[in-house]
C-alpha cells in the first residue's frame, strides 16, 4: 500500500471512530444524563408535584433553579413570614464548581446557602432524597428540621467530611430543603452535583444498579491487576507491572461512588490519591507507549518529563494550596491543556505505528482516538453526569487500558505458548540426541567388534586348515560349530527397516533389558515413509517414552508390545504397555505425572496426527493402557508391504 493510501486509511478510520464514539456519547446524553432526564425541575425554586407526577414512582433529579445566597448560611428560621433582604440568584447544580461563580475576584472559599421549595400532593407520603458529595461540610435541613449534618459547616468549628448520603423523609404540602454549606479547601465547592428525589424504592433501586455498575467496574480492573502481577511473576517482565499499575489507577479513578457511599471521609488524602490515579493513568499509558509494538514514540521522554513534573505538581497542589485565585485557575488551565497534550499524542504516536505497519496497531488506533476523543468530551457536553453509568473519560480509559491490556496479554500468550514449545522442542531434540547417541556407540561397538573378527579370522581359517590337513575332519566340525555358535550371539537384530524408527526402539529396548521390562516390536514397514524423520522422532519417541516411563512404575509384568504397518497408504501404529494406574485425565487432556500438568508428549502426538488429519485414540484397561496411531499419508518413496 503507497504511502498516500495509508494516511487515507488512518485518516478515515479515525474519523469512522470519531464518529461512532460521539453517536454513543450522544445516546448517554440524553438517556443516561441527570441534566436531560424526563421528570419535572424546579422553577423559580420551586418544584411542584401532583399524585400523577408521583405515581409512576418517577425519579426527579433536582438541578436547576435553586436559590443561592453566597457568603452566608442561613436556616429555615431567616424565612418564617419573611424574605431575608441578602443578594440571592437562581442556578443551576453544575453550573458553577465553586463559590467564585467563575469570577476571579470572588474566592472560592467560605460559606453558601442552597435553598429549594417541594410543593408536595396533601397526602403525607415518604420521600428520599439522595445527595451526593458536597465540599466540603454541611447540614440538611427539611421542613425545618435539621435532618442530617457531615463535617461541620460552622466557619468558626470548620471540619471537613465528604461522603454520599440519602435521607428518607414524610411530608405534604410545601416542603423546604435547605443546605448550609462550608468549604475551606482549595477543591471545587458547595453542591456540584444535583440531588435525586423520589419514593424510597425507586432511589434505592436506581442506587444499587450504581453501585453494582461501579463494583463490576472495579472487579475487572482489579482482577486485571493481579493477573498482570501473576505474569510478572512468571515472566519477569516489568512491562506486566507497569500494566498492574495502570489498572490500579483506573480501579482508583472508577471507584469514587463505593468510597464515598460506604464511608464518610476526608479530604486528605483521598482527594489527592484520586487526582494522582487520573493523571497517573495518563503517565503509566505514556510509558507503555514505549514497550508496545513499533518503533520508539517521539518526543516520549518530553511527554514522560511533562506528566511527571504535572504529578508532582498535583501532590504540592493537594499538600500546600495556593491562597491566591489565580493560581487556582492557572492550575485548571494547566490540568486541561496537559488532557489535550495527552490525547494528541497518543493519537498522534497511535497513528504513525499504524502507518509504520505494526502488529494490533489498528486496535490501538481505534481505542486511542476514542481514549483521546472521551478527554475532550467534557468541553463539548459541559452538562452531563451520568445516571448509572460512568464519566466520559472513564468509558475512554476503560477501552483504553482493555486494548493495551489485550495486546500485552496476546503477545505474553504468544511468548509464553513460545517457550513451552522451545522446551517440549529442546526435549525432544535431546532424546533424539541421546538416542542417536546410543545408536552411534552401538554401531561403534559392532563396528570394533567387527574389524576384531575379520582380524580373528585369519588365526581361525589357519586352525581350520591344520586340522583338515591332518585329516581330522571332525575336530575341524566341532571347531566351526563353536566359532557359528559364538558369532550368532553377537548379531545385531533389526527391529525396523527404517533407520529413524529402528533407532528409537533399539534405544528403549536396551533401556526395557536393563530394567527387566519385556520388549516386543513387530514392525512391517519400507525404510523409506513420506513423513519427516523429525514427525516419526515426535511420534514414536513419545509413544515410547510414555509406555517406558508406565512401566517404570509397575511392581510386576512390565512389557511393552509396539507393532506398525503401512498398507495402502495409511500408516498402522499400537502400542500397548502395562499399566494398572489409569492415568489422569482433565478436560480431555493427559496430566503429567512429573510435575501434575498438561502432558506435553501426549499433546506433541496429537498435533503430529492432526497434521496428517489422522487419528489416535487412547485406551486404559485393568492391566494394560493402549495406543491406536492411523496416519493418511500423502503419496511418496515408501513402498507398501
Amino acid at each position: 500500500m503507497s504511502n498516500s493510501g495509508k494516511l487515507l486509511k488512518i485518516a478515515s478510520l479515525i474519523m469512522i471512530t470519531l464518529a461512532c464514539f460521539f453517536v454513543c456519547l450522544h445516546f448517554l446524553y440524553w438517556y443516561d444524563n441527570k441534566y436531560t432526564a424526563k421528570g419535572l425541575q424546579p422553577v423559580s425554586g420551586m418544584l411542584c408535584l401532583s399524585e400523577e407526577d408521583l405515581a409512576g414512582r418517577q425519579l426527579y433529579f433536582l438541578t436547576r433553579q435553586w436559590q443561592f445566597y453566597p457568603d452566608v448560611l442561613l436556616t429555615p428560621e431567616d424565612f418564617k413570614g419573611k424574605t431575608p433582604d441578602i443578594y440571592m440568584r437562581y442556578i443551576t447544580i453544575g453550573e458553577y464548581n465553586n463559590f467564585s461563580m467563575d469570577n476571579p475576584a470572588r474566592s472560592t472559599r467560605g460559606s453558601a446557602t442552597y435553598r429549594l421549595l417541594l410543593s408536595l400532593p396533601g397526602t403525607p407520603r415518604s420521600y428520599t432524597l439522595a445527595l451526593p458529595e458536597i465540599f466540603s461540610s454541611y447540614s440538611l435541613y427539611i421542613g425545618g428540621e435539621k435532618i442530617l449534618q457531615l463535617g461541620d459547616p460552622d466557619p468558626d468549628n470548620y471540619l471537613a467530611r465528604i461522603g454520599n448520603r440519602t435521607v428518607s423523609f414524610t411530608a405534604s404540602g410545601v416542603t423546604e430543603l435547605l443546605l448550609q454549606v462550608t468549604n475551606y479547601s482549595h477543591f471545587y465547592s458547595g453542591l456540584t452535583y444535583p440531588p435525586l428525589l423520589g419514593e424510597p424504592y425507586a432511589v434505592s433501586r436506581l442506587l444499587n444498579i450504581r453501585l453494582l455498575i461501579a463494583l463490576s467496574a472495579l472487579i475487572c480492573t482489579v482482577l486485571c491487576g493481579l493477573l498482570s502481577l501473576y505474569f510478572s511473576l512468571m515472566a519477569k517482565q516489568s512491562i506486566t507491572v507497569i500494566f498492574a499499575l495502570l489498572c490500579l489507577c483506573l480501579a482508583g479513578y472508577t471507584s469514587y461512588p463505593l468510597l464515598y457511599t460506604y464511608f464518610t471521609i476526608s479530604l486528605q488524602p483521598w482527594y489527592m490519591l484520586e487526582l494522582l490515579c487520573i493523571y497517573g493513568m495518563y503517565l503509566l499509558i505514556i510509558i507503555l507507549q514505549r514497550y508496545l509494538p513499533g518503533k520508539k514514540p517521539r518526543l516520549y521522554s518530553a511527554m514522560l518529563l511533562l506528566l511527571s513534573l504535572f504529578c508532582a505538581a498535583v501532590i504540592l497542589y493537594c499538600l500546600f494550596p495556593p491562597h491566591q485565585e489565580i493560581l487556582h485557575i492557572i492550575f485548571s488551565r494547566v490540568s486541561f491543556a496537559v488532557k489535550i497534550l495527552t490525547a494528541l499524542y497518543l493519537l498522534w504516536h497511535a497513528a504513525s505505528t499504524v502507518y509504520y505497519g505494526e502488529t494490533d496497531s489498528w486496535l490501538l488506533l481505534t481505542c486511542t482516538t476514542i481514549f483521546a476523543a472521551s478527554l475532550l468530551s467534557d468541553l463539548l457536553m459541559p452538562y452531563y453526569e451520568p445516571i448509572l453509568g460512568k464519566w466520559f473519560p472513564e468509558y475512554g480509559g476503560l477501552i483504553l487500558v482493555g486494548a493495551i491490556g489485550y495486546t500485552l496479554w496476546k503477545d505474553f500468550t504468544l511468548s509464553y505458548q513460545f517457550r513451552l514449545t522451545f522446551a517440549e522442542e529442546k526435549r525432544q531434540l535431546t532424546k533424539q540426541v541421546a538416542i542417536q547417541k546410543a545408536h552411534y556407540l552401538e554401531l561403534t561397538e559392532k563396528i570394533e567388534e567387527s574389524a576384531k573378527q575379520r582380524h580373528d579370522q585369519r588365526h581361525h581359517l589357519r586352525t581350520l586348515y591344520s586340522f583338515l590337513s591332518a585329516g581330522e575332519t571332525r575336530k575341524a566340525m566341532d571347531y566351526l560349530e563353536t566359532y557359528i555358535l559364538t558369532t550368532m550371539g553377537q548379531e545385531r537384530a533389526i527391529l525396523c527397516s527404517n533407520l529413524v524408527i529402528d533407532a528409537i526402539l533399539q534405544y528403549y529396548k536396551n533401556l526395557c533389558d536393563r530394567q527387566g521390562i519385556a520388549f516386543e516390536a513387530k514392525m512391517e514397514l519400507p525404510p523409506d515413509l513420506p513423513v519427516s524423520d523429525t514427525e516419526l522422532s515426535i511420534l514414536f519417541g513419545n509413544l515410547l517414552e510414555n509406555a517406558w516411563e508406565a512401566c517404570c512404575r509397575e511392581k510386576t509384568n512390565q512389557y511393552i508390545t509396539v507393532r506398525g504397518k503401512y498398507k495402502k497408504g495409511k500408516l498402522y501404529v499400537q502400542l500397548e504397555n502395562s499399566c494398572t494406574s489409569p492415568p489422569l485425565i482433565k478436560k480431555g487432556k493427559f496430566i503429567s505425572s512429573k510435575n501434575g500438568k498438561y502432558g506435553l508428549g501426549t499433546q506433541s502426538v496429537r498435533n503430529v496426527v492432526s497434521q496428517y488429519d489422522g487419528l489416535v485414540e487412547f485406551d486404559q484397561t485393568d492391566q494394560s493402557f493402549r495406543v491406536s496411531v492411523i496416519l493418511p499419508l500423502p503419496a511418496g518413496n515408501a513402498q507398501t508391504t
